[in-house]
Order: C-alpha cells, then sequence, then structure tokens
C-alpha cells in the first residue's frame, strides 16, 4: 500500500490583495514500487539525443527521505481577490524526447509555449475534459507552438505519441 504524507506552512504577506507563500515537503510512505523503463525505441533520435535517462520512468520520482518531486498542490478555500492571470507564457519543452518540467501547472486563460529542440517530430497530444482536446504534429522545423486553455480543470497527460 502506497500513501502521501505532505507538510506544508502558509505565510501571509502583508500586500493590497491576500497573497502568501506555500512552502513544504511531500513525502512517499510505504514500500516503493520498481518503475518500468520506458521503450523509446521506435524513434533512434530519442535514445541517442537523451542517452540513459530517456528510458526511465518518471511517474514517481523519489529524493533523499523519499521526498517527493514532480508534484501539484490544490489549494481550497482560497480568500476572494485580484488574481490576474499572467501574460509570460508557461514554458514545456520535449527536450530528449522528454516533456520538462514534467509536471506544469497553468492558469487558465495563460498561454503554454511548447518547444521542439529536439531533431525529430514530436507531437503533443492533450486530452483535457474542460477545454478542447489537441494533437499537433511538430515536425523538426515547427520549434515552437503556443496554445491557451480557456477553463480552468483538473489535471490531464500529455503525451508524444
Amino acid at each position: 500500500m502506497r500513501s502521501l504524507l505532505v507538510v506544508f506552512s502558509l505565510t501571509a504577506l502583508a500586500l493590497p490583495a491576500v497573497a502568501g507563500n506555500i512552502t513544504g515537503i511531500v513525502r512517499y510512505e510505504g514500500r516503493t514500487p520498481k518503475m518500468r523503463p520506458i521503450d523509446m525505441s521506435s524513434d533512434p533520435v530519442c535514445c541517442v539525443d537523451a542517452g540513459d535517462r530517456a528510458r526511465v520512468n518518471e511517474a514517481l520520482v523519489l529524493g533523499a527521505g523519499k521526498t517527493m518531486a514532480n508534484v501539484l498542490v490544490e489549494v481550497l478555500n482560497v480568500p476572494k481577490g485580484d488574481y490576474p492571470v499572467p501574460s509570460e507564457p508557461a514554458i514545456l519543452t520535449q527536450k530528449g524526447c522528454r516533456y520538462r518540467p514534467h509536471v506544469l501547472a497553468v492558469r487558465a486563460e495563460q498561454p503554454i509555449r511548447i518547444l521542439n529542440p529536439d531533431n525529430t517530430v514530436h507531437n503533443v497530444n492533450g486530452r483535457p475534459k474542460a477545454n478542447p482536446g489537441f494533437n499537433v504534429g511538430m515536425p523538426r522545423d515547427l520549434k515552437e507552438y503556443t496554445l491557451t486553455l480557456e477553463t480552468p480543470e483538473a489535471p490531464f497527460p500529455i503525451r508524444c505519441d
């Protein structure tokens, strides 16, 4: 059986609108599952560009003391206030045939800039539920694509298949 232990502190700042910082540690408890490597042999460029790390499954990444990486934390009961949507795009890169960062939090209506620095064809295949799905081909000469999701929603996976 696996479980998460979440430890957080919230510090309120004296700003005109209610604001704060959240810091904390998320730890994995229980027996650590063995992660199966990912087969990327269908595209030799992926294996060459990324080396052995291309095969590492990042569904569960643990650090010292079983601290977890790639975690989203939902903040409930957010105080009412003016929280403008960032105008700067969030950046998602497919480098070494891996999405970086592995987990990306964006606001509804915030642009998402997707980059393809690899010398191979990628696609960006997202299946959101509240927003229209997308499946955009990114050949070697298409190095950048920008999209915007209009409606807030739960996390969803994006694949390159």
